[in-house]
Formats: C-alpha cells, structure tokens, sequence
C-alpha cells in the first residue's frame, strides 16, 4: 500500500538522502524500481555511488570569505551552484505534477534543470513555467528528420544547450524492473516522442547480390563467396 503526497516537507528531512524512505513508501513497486535502479545488476550503480561518495572537499583555512559564493557560470549562463537537475523521464509516475514540480524546484534554487527526451509533459509546457536555465537531453533517434525537429522545438522554447546521450544505442538489461514486472501506468507516456518514424522493418540480407566465383577448392567444388 502506497502513501498519498506529501503537502509539506517533514521537520526530520535533514538532506538529499533523507527523501529515498519517504519516496519508497509512497511510489508503486515498478515505479520504485524505474526510479531506482539500475542496468543489469546495477554494478555501475554502486560504483558511481562509491566514487562520489570518495570526492574530498578541499579544505582551506584562513582565508577571507566574506565574498565567498557558491555561483558558476557555464556555458554563458549563470547558476547559484555546479549543480544539475539530471534528465529523468516519465516523472508523473512519481507525482501527477511531473516536471512540472521539479522545474519549480529548479527556479526555486536557481538551478539549472535537464529536460528529458522522454519527459512525461510537452517540453513547451515545461519551458513556460521555468524560472531557471532548462537544457535538453536528447536520444538520437532513427528518424532523423524527427530528431532535427524535436532539437528545432527545444531550440525555440528557449533551451540553452543540448545534452546529448551517446551510450545508449540500445535499451539496457535492468533486472529490478523486470522482477517488479514494469510498465508505463495508462497516462504516461514519452509525449514528445509523438509522431516519430518507426524502425523500419528487417529483411534478411542476401547472401550475394551477384555471386562471385573464388578459385576451385580442392575436389573440384567452386565457392559463390557466399558464407555457410
């Protein structure tokens, strides 16, 4: 049994870490899963945690910090902080707001937010309500043409930068949401996705367009070139 939303953040939420429980008990077991996890049997997973997890921060002592500040500048934008809100997708799964709530997140803070190619809202309607810097990550597709337009329409709803997956040629082995047997609620869906191409289907290559003769093998056989 799932736990409706929460309407305000609870006094004992002290950091980041603090939301997993309260996530967990109010998100399905396959949206948990979606969330989560990770591929395979997300090895990767620990490991990027573990990393991050051994960054030292620099310590420096007396010095003046009465002009000390967290903003950067990237890519000719200024930020409050080095910090991203990462692409996730479908996040109505998580809440009916969607990126709609994380986008006000990212105004609130001043962060930049990264909209996902498979965001669960129209990446228009995302762009309207934010306050803050919104880039674009972007799955090439096979339908390049719809892939142009997709980039065509972040470009004019005021996207700043496009954040390009290239390690994801296909879709990876995630074991967690196959043992929560996942799959996209009714309502959910990759919206800007709409209207894309299809792959189109297969046919089994011929072997030789046109046959070509290698020297006789011994026995007197000839070879077409074609492989076994």
């Amino acid at each position: 049994m799932t736990l409706p939303p929460l309407e305000r953040v609870p006094p004992h939420v002290a950091a980041i870490a603090d939301y997993g429980a309260l996530a967990r008990e109010r998100l399905s077991d396959a949206a948990w899963a979606y969330f989560a996890g990770g591929a395979g049997d997300e090895w990767t997973l620990r490991e990027n945690q573990a990393a991050f997890d051994r960054l030292p921060l620099r310590t420096r002592v007396l010095r003046d910090l009465s002009r000390a500040t967290t903003r950067t500048s990237l890519l000719g934008s200024e930020f409050a902080a080095p910090i991203l809100l990462a692409p996730v997708a479908f996040q109505r799964m998580a809440h009916s707001d969607g990126e709609l709530a994380t986008v006000l997140a990212a105004g609130a803070t001043g962060l930049p937010m990264v909209v996902s190619t498979q965001a669960s809202l129209d990446l228009e309607t995302i762009a309207e309500q934010a306050s803050a810097p919104l880039w674009f990550q972007l799955y090439i597709q096979p339908d390049r043409d719809f892939t142009e337009a997709l980039v065509r329409r972040a470009e004019r709803a005021g996207y700043r930068a496009l954040v390009v997956t290239v390690d994801a040629p296909v879709n990876g082995m995630r074991h967690r949401e196959q043992r929560a047997s996942f799959a996209l609620p009714p309502g959910v869906e990759a919206v800007n996705l709409k209207g894309m191409r299809g792959l189109p289907p297969r046919h089994p290559r011929p072997c030789c367009s046109a046959p070509r003769s290698r020297p006789p093998r011994r026995g007197g056989r000839r070879s077409t070139g074609c492989a076994p």
